[in-house]
């Protein structure tokens, strides 16, 4: 038989400054539905499923952060993976044109005013 655990010692985590935090990794798992409308009148249904901690800001025990939103007819994924404080590291857009031809554009994040 395995040894057991302690769970109060396994909890928490190294966060980026060294020191143990105890905050639990507590997971929120949702799902967000949006109706788009073409300028021809049709509708089109979109569903973004999410599932995200807080503590991938806080340790680099947890390198990547993404969020991705997936339609029928594009993506888009935004997050990081080296930079711990830049949300906008990997920022994508992929999508269909008329011909049903898949197009990716790379997003460069502009401040103004530190917003």
């Amino acid at each position: 038989m395995g040894k057991r655990h302690n769970a109060e010692n396994d909890m928490g985590f190294i966060d980026k400054t060294g020191k143990k935090n105890h905050n639990i990794n507590d997971w929120v798992h949702g799902m967000a539905s949006l109706i788009s409308t073409s300028p021809t009148g049709g509708t089109t249904e979109h569903h973004l499923t999410y599932s995200f901690t807080y503590n991938c800001k806080m340790t680099t025990l947890k390198p990547y952060q993404l969020l991705r939103a997936y339609s029928s007819d594009g993506s888009i994924v935004s997050g990081r993976s080296h930079e711990m404080d830049n949300d906008y590291e990997l920022f994508e857009i992929r999508y269909c044109d008329e011909k049903r031809n898949v197009l990716k554009k790379k997003v460069e994040r502009k401040r103004e005013d530190d917003t």
